[in-house]
């Protein structure tokens, strides 16, 4: 009797030793360095100095000449002290022709260098963005790798129980080995068929030091993750109720997490989500990839704003 349950559990081990896998490797992108774009200090020459607010009252009047979607934009850029000598320059007839020509190429140098700017972070943004999906692309290799295995193993140990109660059966009509050995075999087949479909959860080790999402929730940039003036965009108010983009944003991540974790789980997935990463299980790592496209839309629709200013600012010549 014991014959047959030894071969039965030797076909079991010897098939679950071939579906036996390896750790999930992060693919050679999530982590590099090649998306990030470079660090400016503050003393950095390559950091584009934003003028503040104007203090000048004819200048303010000037300003309010721009349509009111457009106020908070050239505020956030650091243009009011320009746009409000340009348009009060415009008003003067006596205004040199040499004076507008510098002062319209002051102007399209920064918005250049706005742009580059912009341009600079959305390519991080999808770059990042990229090396999550390449994961959770290998989550998903990994896991139809799996079920290949165990429905292959399946196949393999009902035929090799078949065979084997058959030889048994020929040599020995009265032994009851052959029963034992179908049903054996008939039980890791479906044990073996059954965990192919089973999904089994996956952690990786995720670090992101320099992570887009902590400043959007803790309301302040002071590493400077995003250019001056992006972050004011985000944070200055487009409705009359005062709303900002990173409202909006934190409302879109909430209504995400609110539908993925609750109870005490939540905190010590905010804590990993914004902060400079750690363990992931694949359902996290997916809801940070949520979070983080829901970011990239909100800097994408930035540049509209960029090109409607643009636009009006072109008119003025």
């Amino acid at each position: 009797m014991t014959e047959p349950r030894a071969l039965g559990f030797a076909m079991l081990l010897l098939v679950l030793g071939g579906c036996r896998s390896a750790p999930l490797a992060l693919p050679r992108s999530a982590g590099a360095t090649a998306c990030v774009r470079p660090r400016l200090d503050a003393d950095s020459p390559y950091r584009l100095f934003l003028a503040g607010p104007v203090d000048d009252p004819e200048l303010r009047a000037r300003l309010e000449q721009l349509p009111p979607e457009l106020r908070g934009v050239v505020r956030a850029t650091g243009l009011e002290p320009l746009v409000g000598r340009i348009l009060r320059a415009r008003s003067e007839p006596s205004t040199p022709p040499i004076a507008l020509l510098s002062m319209r190429q002051e102007l399209t140098a920064h918005l250049g260098a706005l742009g580059s700017q912009l341009t600079s972070l959305s390519s991080e943004l999808d770059c990042t963005d990229e090396a999550t999906e390449e994961i959770l692309h290998a989550y998903e290799d990994r896991a139809h790798a799996r079920e290949l295995k165990l429905t292959i193993a399946s196949l393999v140990v009902g035929a090799l129980g078949g065979v084997a109660a058959g030889v048994w059966d020929a040599a020995d009509e009265d032994s009851k080995a052959p029963a034992i050995v179908g049903a054996t075999s008939a039980g890791v087949t479906a044990a073996l068929g059954t965990a192919a479909f089973i999904p089994r959860e996956r952690s990786v080790t995720y670090m992101h030091a320099r992570n887009l999402l902590a400043p959007i929730a803790r309301g302040d940039d002071p590493e400077h993750l995003y250019p001056t003036f992006v972050f004011r965009l985000l944070t200055t108010p487009r409705d009359a109720d005062g709303t900002t983009p990173r409202d909006a944003l934190l409302a879109h991540w909430e209504e995400l997490l609110r539908d993925e974790v609750r109870g005490p789980e939540a905190r010590a997935v905010r804590e990993l989500l914004y902060g400079p990463g750690g363990v992931y299980e694949e359902r996290i790592l997916r809801l940070r990839e949520s979070m983080f496209d829901q970011l990239v839309l909100s800097v994408n629709a930035l540049s509209r704003e960029l090109e409607l200013l643009e636009r009006y600012l072109a008119r003025l010549w």
